[in-house]
């Protein structure tokens, strides 16, 4: 199989090579250790990157929620907040689908072992661990 694709401008009778453009990984760069931030409707929970793996023709990025402790005395109606983040061993895990359009959060079917997608909002974010809790009403 090739990687040139063969594109016909109709009605001019020239075949133009050009190299087919790979996709970029969605999964390339995450590393074990990184660090990430959930993103609900609820606020922010920082997390932390503890596997990446292959299952099928997807890569999937496990992350686990880290403990975020409030630091400041603002109230819990306060939009301004601080708080202390660290890691936590037995923090809830997450298992993100990643795809072309973005990490899709998902879950792993007992039964067949097969993923499925949930259909929440939770996003996640790399790079950085981010705390906050949307203010009470």
């Amino acid at each position: 199989m090739s990687n040139i694709r063969v594109n016909v401008v109709k009605g001019v009778g020239v075949a133009i090579k050009a190299p087919i453009q790979p996709r970029p990984d969605p999964v390339q760069g995450r590393e074990i250790g990184e660090p990430a931030t959930l993103v609900t409707w609820k606020g922010k929970t920082p997390a932390t990157v503890i596997d990446v793996f292959t299952h099928g023709r997807f890569s999937y990025v496990v992350v686990q929620e880290d403990r975020a402790t409030r630091t400041d005395r603002n109230g819990k109606h306060a939009t301004i907040q601080e708080y202390k983040i660290t890691r936590n061993k037995s923090g809830e895990k997450h298992v993100f689908k990643m795809k072309s359009n973005g990490p899709i959060l998902v879950e792993r079917n007992p039964e067949n072992g097969r993923f499925y997608e949930r259909r929440d909002s939770t996003r996640i974010m790399f790079g950085k661990r981010e705390a906050y809790t949307t203010p009470a009403q």
